[in-house]
């Protein structure tokens, strides 16, 4: 496509922007200004040329098992991450939000399956979170990703037993005397 922008005097640079891009417009591309006179046009050589690569990159799918989600601790779980995206180099990543922040937790090659399976074999509450699934790929020497529009959601309840140390005289239990209790949370 040719983009045209009109700059004012004294601007000497020029931003140009392609909008809706599709791979048709993959291609190389050159600039030249060109300044109209009252009787005259002049025009510049034309700039160096850029490669511009257009890749069609597929957000990924994410799915759980169980599909629901909550889990009892030391429940086994596994997520699914899909792609129709194929490069040669991709990867599906994990990524788990938990209090505004996002971690990736696992990474897979993929090269001819596009689907990933990632089994945790027993739940503790650290996996609680949001999960999205990331196809990442390099195309060009820069890194594409690109992550699921859904999540899926991690919750982790019930089987907790804690044992914990109480120094204080009169509380826990009533208790006089340092000593061990056990708490259960359900």
């Amino acid at each position: 496509p040719i983009v045209t922008q009109r700059a004012e005097s004294p601007q000497t640079t020029v931003e140009l922007t392609v909008s809706n891009v599709e791979p048709s417009h993959q291609g190389s591309y050159r600039c030249r200004y060109r300044v109209q006179g009252s009787n005259q046009t002049f025009s510049s050589n034309h700039s160096n040329s850029i490669n511009i690569t257009v890749v069609n990159v597929q957000k990924p799918t994410i799915s759980s098992s169980p599909s629901t989600g909550d889990l009892t601790k030391g429940q086994s779980f596994s997520i699914t991450c899909r792609s129709a995206s194929k490069h040669s180099d991709g990867k599906l990543n994990l990524l788990q939000s938990t209090g505004g922040t996002e971690v990736k937790v696992a990474s897979q090659s993929v090269q001819v399956e596009l689907s990933v399976n990632f089994t945790f074999p027993s739940a503790n509450f650290s996996n609680d979170g949001n999960y999205r699934c990331e196809y990442e790929t390099q195309v060009s020497g820069h890194t594409v990703r690109t992550t699921s529009l859904n999540t899926a959601v991690i919750t982790v309840t019930g089987g907790l037993e804690t044992v914990y140390r109480s120094k204080t005289q009169t509380e826990a239990c009533e208790s006089q005397e340092e000593g061990f209790y056990s708490a259960r949370h359900y």
